[in-house]
């Protein structure tokens, strides 16, 4: 079996070559790198436990879209800031690359033509200066970056346009993302947006959805059973 053939079904195949070479490098006992070998070429053949070993597919776009929705999730939920923006970077340059190919004559933000050429890739580094200090050590390992919860959002929210743009599917996150942000962050919003959504919410109702704590937001839109059109986009 060529290397340049392995796939992930061979996974334990080379966890098991992998602790063969750390047992080496760190002089373990022979016995036990042959036995985590012996338990990698078990798991090949008939797993205990199969869900260990099943294999999970996903293209490029799949990943992005389950990589929003888990950092718009755990933002609901007042989750670690960093982890947030770490996956709502990596899921904002999928969504860029791929918008850039499908839908050349839009722009985004690392495309943005209010910013000049010459200035483009400054601007970009900036902004991905946190995300890729969360993801990489080998040049500064000592880096402390700064980020903040704008600029998560902000990748949220040009995530969101790049995903319309595309045709794809609103989530149940991703609405609820952009309702929340309608009703609190109007700023952040189209003004046109922002008009329809004080349309369809009457004063009273609008209140009362605006006292809803931001960890109790989603889980509460999906327990009412909000219903969107078809899975299109809100405004």
């Amino acid at each position: 079996m060529g290397f340049t053939r392995l796939t992930a079904r061979d996974s334990p195949f080379l966890f098991g070559i992998a602790f063969r070479g750390v047992g080496g490098a760190l002089n373990a006992p022979r016995k036990i790198a042959s036995s985590l070998f012996s338990v990698s070429l078990a798991l090949m053949s008939e797993p205990d436990h199969p869900e260990d070993v099943a294999i999970i597919r996903a293209s490029s776009l799949d990943a992005a879209k389950r990589q929003l929705d888990c950092a718009i999730e755990l933002w609901f939920a007042v989750g670690d800031a960093v982890s947030i923006h770490t996956l709502s970077a990596a899921a904002h340059q999928i969504i860029h690359d791929i918008h850039a190919k499908r839908c050349p004559d839009k722009e985004l933000l690392f495309d943005a033509s209010w910013v000049r050429k010459e200035c483009r890739k400054e601007f970009n580094d900036i902004l991905r200066d946190a995300s890729n200090t969360f993801k990489h050590a080998d040049w500064n390992p000592d880096k402390i970056a700064e980020f903040s919860d704008l600029g998560t959002l902000m990748f949220f929210m040009v995530s969101l346009q790049g995903l319309k743009n595309l045709g794809e599917t609103v989530s149940a996150p991703a609405y609820a993302l952009s309702i929340w942000l309608g009703l609190h962050r109007p700023e952040y919003s189209s003004p046109e947006f922002v008009a329809k959504l004080r349309e369809l919410l009457p004063a009273k109702h609008g209140t009362a959805i605006m006292g809803i704590k931001k960890h109790e937001f989603l889980q509460t839109m999906r327990e009412a059973a909000v219903r969107f059109p078809g899975g299109k986009w809100p405004g």
